[in-house]
């Protein structure tokens, strides 16, 4: 006897084999004394009070993701991760990507007004040259009402665009040769940051008009979030894949690990974002789905939880150590001759597969869920 069919913890994917959505949380933005984040998993987006942790209701911005490929269909968007916050004194809104296959959309909302209105910023492609679609950062430059947002493209490797926060004068500040994955701005040294983690290095150019100037600030590195912190002069970028943070002066002088020993995760898709507020940092936990602060004070400061999120919805737990896509196969979990236990439990259909089977012999279907 043996189970047919089961799968790992998973997510639906599409036809290129992604995932439809991403880790929570996905990306971190700060404003008017709260902390953003985006839970790609249920398409909302949260904040909470940097005081004292508490949470507001959820801003549900997107849908929530189908539990299995083929079901996200008609005008069901999903939340990416990346998101940033307009906050000039006299007003404030999210901005935010949603995707529904080509079809990309950033979107604005105001989070504190009576009625909670979505207003579309650019829908893809607004104009040939600057266009939505595989969205990787975002950032605000408030004193100057504009937003900043990155893209994956097949022929340069990425670009980085700018418009007015109310959509208008989109324009490509770089056109090739970079591939940004999380963004930062520096209003107050009119500069923007980014991390390369195809070409594993982080990189800042200005944003004040004149003539565009590319720096490299840091090179072999596989740096994912971003944050500066512009008041004490610092740079700090995550590397996922060692579970570090390092650190340096905004021009990249005097490079440091400022903390290691955080939870390990492979993947690009889940950049590990930071953001800064005062001498506290704080990092998105992709793997235990939570956020970290830790002061900036001092090297490898201790963290804490700053809110715990809980399991993504619609994330299931491993049903066995095989996977198949379909029921036209079979996987043995068991050895040969090692004599299976008599009894299995099935603990339902995954997420990937709406179905599990429990055979004999190879010939005998025994239950099915």
């Amino acid at each position: 006897y043996y189970l047919a069919v089961a799968t790992p913890k998973v997510r639906p994917v599409n036809t290129q084999g992604r995932e439809f959505w991403y880790n929570d949380p996905g990306s971190l933005a700060i404003a008017n004394g709260k902390l953003y984040w985006s839970d790609p998993s249920d398409g909302a987006i949260r904040r909470a009070s940097l005081s004292n942790g508490s949470i507001d209701p959820a801003f549900t911005v997107a849908a929530v993701p189908a539990p299995y490929p083929g079901q996200i269909q008609g005008t069901a968007e999903i939340l990416t991760p990346p998101i940033a916050v307009y906050d000039n004194g006299a007003s404030r809104f999210m901005l935010w990507n949603s995707s529904l296959y080509a079809q990309e959309k950033m979107r604005r909302a105001d989070a504190d007004a009576g009625v909670f209105a979505i207003q579309d910023v650019v829908v893809s492609p607004p104009v040939p040259s600057v266009g939505i679609s595989s969205v990787t950062g975002m950032a605000v430059d408030a004193p100057n009402a504009r937003y900043f947002w990155s893209r994956a493209t097949a022929t340069s490797g990425g670009v980085l665009n700018f418009g007015n926060v109310d959509g208008s004068s989109s324009q490509t500040l770089i056109a090739s040769g970079v591939a940004p994955r999380d963004l930062a701005v520096d209003s107050a040294n009119q500069r923007i940051y980014w991390t390369d983690t195809t070409n594993s290095r982080v990189q800042r150019c200005n944003i004040d008009g004149q003539p565009v100037v590319i720096e490299t600030l840091a090179t072999g590195v596989s740096a994912g979030g971003i944050a500066v912190d512009s008041a004490a002069g610092k740079v700090y970028w995550s590397i996922p894949a060692s579970g570090t943070i390092q650190r340096s002066n905004l021009d990249g002088s005097s490079p440091e690990t400022f903390k290691s020993g955080l939870p390990v995760t492979a993947t690009s898709y889940y950049p590990a974002d930071l953001a800064v507020s005062g001498s506290t940092l704080y990092y998105a936990d992709v793997v235990n789905n939570r956020i970290l602060s830790m002061a900036t004070t001092s090297l490898e400061p201790a963290s804490s939880v700053f809110v715990a999120l809980g399991s993504p919805v619609g994330d299931r737990t491993t049903d066995t150590p095989s996977r198949l896509d379909s029921l036209s196969s079979w996987q043995s979990n068991g050895v040969v001759g090692a004599g299976l236990a008599y009894q299995v439990r099935l603990t339902g259909a995954s997420a990937y597969n709406p179905q599990a089977m429990v055979a004999r012999d190879n010939l005998i279907k025994v239950a099915m869920v």
